[in-house]
């Protein structure tokens, strides 16, 4: 998890994370929907009173398509993440550079 410094939170969030909250909770909010839609079928099948190898074709498919709708969506949160990562380092590194040119 991103640890922001307590001393200029609102200045690390104003530059460069500023548009990546609203694309970091889009893309929560998507997997939350797969992982709910995945476990009330899961429920449902795991319920289902059919032929055995029937039942393990379905959960197999089942869990097909959980992992490719999934997929993407973990990749583009690892993806923002590294860049909240990088941002947060740059922005760190700037402040120590200006504060050494300041104390000079």
């Amino acid at each position: 998890m991103l640890r922001v410094p307590t001393a200029e939170p609102e200045a690390l969030v104003q530059s460069d994370l500023s548009g990546l909250s609203p694309d970091i909770q889009i893309a929560l909010a998507a997997l939350s929907d797969i992982e709910a839609r995945y476990a009330s079928d899961r429920e449902s099948l795991d319920s289902w009173c059919g032929p055995e190898a029937a039942r393990k074709r379905l959960l197999d498919l089942l869990d097909a398509r959980h992992r490719r709708e999934r997929e993407p969506l973990v990749q583009r949160l690892a993806e923002l993440h590294q860049h909240m990562t990088f941002a947060w380092m740059f922005r760190n590194l700037s402040l120590c550079s200006d504060r050494k040119v300041q104390l000079m």
